[in-house]
């Protein structure tokens, strides 16, 4: 059947799993899942001209859209939690605030959420970071080239989706407000800091 992911935008919530599935039973592209979440992304700013209503109801959607991306594994559980990250920060850094947002896309919940589905621990975190370093070192590619893929094939494709979840985290752990969940968060970013 020939669609186009962007219908994605339109079609009601409650169906989106079942949409994706009929439309695209060998999954989707990461390219047309980042597509999509990015132009949810953009419509959710307040300079979009939409309400806070009609913003709180495509942040909604674009918290929908992500789950069956990773039930048919075209995205993996952290590049959700970048984008609940990334989503969460729309709530929190704009005004007026958006109407109707989903719990997942307060900054608690969507740290929490994320910081549960790393795909490494901080220690492995700073070792494969470590690792990559000494191996940049010894193999350093020629200008232009690229080493690993950013997926897949790569020896640090866990470490890739942890960075990319880690990267996005400063922009809703200064709203956290459980104590444990702030002082794990700083922590994960001492290691992104590479303490």
């Amino acid at each position: 059947m020939d669609s186009d992911p962007r219908e994605l935008e339109t079609i009601p919530v409650d169906q989106i799993s079942g949409w994706v599935a009929d439309r695209y039973p060998k999954g989707m592209s990461l390219y047309s899942w980042w597509g999509v979440l990015e132009s949810l992304e953009t419509m959710a700013i307040p300079f979009y001209g939409l309400s806070p209503t009609e913003r709180g109801a495509v942040l909604a959607r674009a918290a929908a859209v992500v789950d069956p991306g990773v039930k048919v594994r075209d995205i993996t559980p952290a590049e959700r939690a970048y984008w609940l990250l990334r989503f969460a920060s729309i709530v929190r850094d704009y005004l007026p605030p958006p109407v109707g947002v989903p719990d997942i896309l307060t900054p608690d919940r969507a740290v929490e959420w994320a910081l549960a589905r790393l795909p490494l621990s901080r220690q492995a975190t700073l070792a494969e970071i470590r690792r990559r370093q000494d191996d940049d070192d010894a193999n350093a590619p020629a200008p232009g080239e690229g080493k690993y893929p950013l997926r897949g094939d790569s020896p640090y494709s866990d470490l890739t989706d942890t960075e990319r979840v880690l990267a996005a985290l400063p922009t809703v752990s200064p709203h956290l407000k459980d104590s444990r969940l702030r002082e794990e968060a700083e922590l994960w970013l001492a290691v992104l800091k590479g303490r």
